[in-house]
């Protein structure tokens, strides 16, 4: 089964005819089956329907020999407003994340320690790289241009994010922004023998 970003979920997922979500393959992929992924980044929760059989008999996923394919939990965000100097906005609502807005979900855990701040689990990327969060607005009047700060001014259906782009304009700079909890995951026990090979995993949200 072949999934390429020039397919459609309505082909018939052949190496000719792709589909273009992975999830549209692992919803009909059967035991002793390969999806084979081309070249291209996929934002997708990719929640594997079955797996295989035995050792022998397993479902696996791969990149396409000699491509990159890369599985991104993010989304870009464009439409940034200028606030001053370094400091720019975007307003987004709830509806554009997944299932939870990661920036209303804050990290916990025994690992964590804290030491009396708040991190929310979603992130804000400039180029790839992630931010830092700050614990309060006035942070940011202080630029930092080694890692970039961003806070977030939580409202009831809708989040507005404040963050420092030194020196650039965020709208032509790629940014984006957690919008999925997980990348490939099953929500059913009992789903096994699965071999994924040759996928590079990015910005799943914090947990």
């Amino acid at each position: 089964i072949h999934v390429a970003k020039n397919g459609y979920d309505t082909n018939s997922g052949t190496k000719e005819k792709p589909f273009l979500t992975i999830q549209k393959a692992a919803n009909i992929v059967k035991f002793g089956e390969v999806v084979i992924v081309h070249k291209g980044i996929y934002r997708e929760s990719i929640i594997p329907k079955n797996g295989g059989a035995s050792n022998e008999k397993r479902i696996t996923y791969k990149a396409a020999k000699g491509e990159n394919v890369v599985i991104k939990g993010s989304e870009m965000i464009k439409g940034w407003e200028k606030v001053s100097g370094d400091i720019w906005e975007k307003e987004i609502d709830d509806s554009y994340f997944e299932n939870t807005n990661l920036f209303k979900e804050e990290v916990k855990g025994y690992w964590f320690f804290p030491e009396g701040k708040n991190y929310h689990t979603g992130l804000v990327y400039l180029n790839g790289v992630w931010m830092k969060e700050a614990q309060d607005k006035k942070e940011l009047d202080e630029l930092n241009k080694e890692t970039p700060l961003w806070f977030v001014k939580n409202d009831d259906k809708k989040i507005v994010v404040f963050a420092q782009f030194p020196d650039v304009n965020p709208n032509d700079e790629v940014v984006e922004i957690n919008t999925k909890k997980t990348l490939f995951h099953t929500q059913e026990l009992g789903i096994n023998f699965i071999t994924i090979n040759g996928f590079e995993f990015k910005h799943a949200a914090t947990s």
